[in-house]
């Protein structure tokens, strides 16, 4: 069984952000990397996606309803909301 990850662009797109934006997240320990192609692109779990999403006022994309959110550890909670961006 494979599992679907999802690419820094598919990221970008739901949150509305340029690309850079969320390797910065990445680099940051923001938003927690499933892992790395072996050219080095950043992949991200969709649940991690999805919680990372709903705890900074992200709306939810239809792509990642049923992803199940993970447990409330390790990513921190400094980096601010999409309302504190605006």
């Amino acid at each position: 069984m494979s599992a679907r990850v999802l690419s820094v662009a598919e990221v970008a797109s739901f949150c509305g952000v340029n690309p850079q934006t969320v390797r910065r997240w990445a680099r940051r320990g923001h938003l927690p990397k499933a892992g790395e192609s072996p050219s080095g692109r950043a992949h991200f779990a969709p649940a991690q996606v999805a919680r990372f999403l709903t705890r900074h006022g992200y709306p939810l994309p239809e792509a990642l309803k049923g992803a199940e959110p993970t447990s409330a550890e390790g990513a921190p909670e400094t980096e601010p909301s999409r309302s504190a961006a605006a």
